[in-house]
């Protein structure tokens, strides 16, 4: 497994060989661009909700 290379944020890391060694949301696999590109267009938050219930509003933003 390719070490986690944490962040100032902490649910935010970058690990080499996931989604291209972008920076992601810890233990979902999802680029936090891909979180800003759904946050500009409105959908960000009941598209993340729907996905993983697990994680709350602070994780995610």
């Amino acid at each position: 497994m390719p070490p986690v290379v944490k962040t100032e944020h902490a649910h935010i890391v970058r690990i080499d060989g996931v989604c291209g060694g972008e920076l992601v949301i810890d233990g979902l696999r999802v680029a936090v661009r891909h979180v800003g590109i759904l946050h500009q267009r409105g959908g960000v938050e009941s598209l993340l909700v729907r996905l993983y219930l697990d994680h709350n509003h602070a994780e995610t933003f």
